[in-house]
């Protein structure tokens, strides 16, 4: 490979920080077009991608409406928030909106684990034979 100039590389760097893709990049400075990809790859450089795709229908501050009915008083599921945003916005919303709308807040979907309920005469036995066996040692 062969050595570029530094005014060609400083070239480099200042466009990659622009939206410019690497072929143009490439003509633009005359090198390779996998010169600029491994210039890319080496160089701490953070590019400024414009946002492709459809806009989102949801913007932060229904973001942040969904996650309060989430976590206030009763736990809701994400159709019952859905339901609540048609009744109150007059808004038609998937429920898989809204669960990627709280997945971008942050939580966590999970299975509440479950285990035997203690009846109170259970209590009591365990604490008994805790109590009975606090001083016991390994050879007991």
């Amino acid at each position: 490979m062969r050595a570029i100039s530094i005014d060609k590389v400083n070239n480099i760097k200042s466009l990659l920080m622009s939206t410019k893709s690497n072929s143009k990049i490439a003509k633009q400075v005359r090198v390779s077009r996998t010169t600029v990809q491994k210039y890319r790859a080496a160089l701490p450089v953070v590019r400024n991608v414009n946002k492709a795709g459809r806009k989102s229908l949801i913007g932060e501050r229904l973001i942040r409406y969904i996650t309060r009915l989430a976590t206030q008083g009763r736990k809701r599921t994400a159709v019952d928030i859905q339901r609540d945003i048609k009744e109150n916005f007059n808004m038609v919303m998937n429920d898989s909106t809204v669960r990627r709308a709280l997945k971008k807040a942050g939580f966590v979907a999970f299975v509440k684990p479950r285990k035997p309920l203690l009846r109170a005469v259970n209590i009591k036995k365990r604490l008994q034979w805790a109590e009975d066996h606090k001083d016991w040692t390994v050879d007991d």
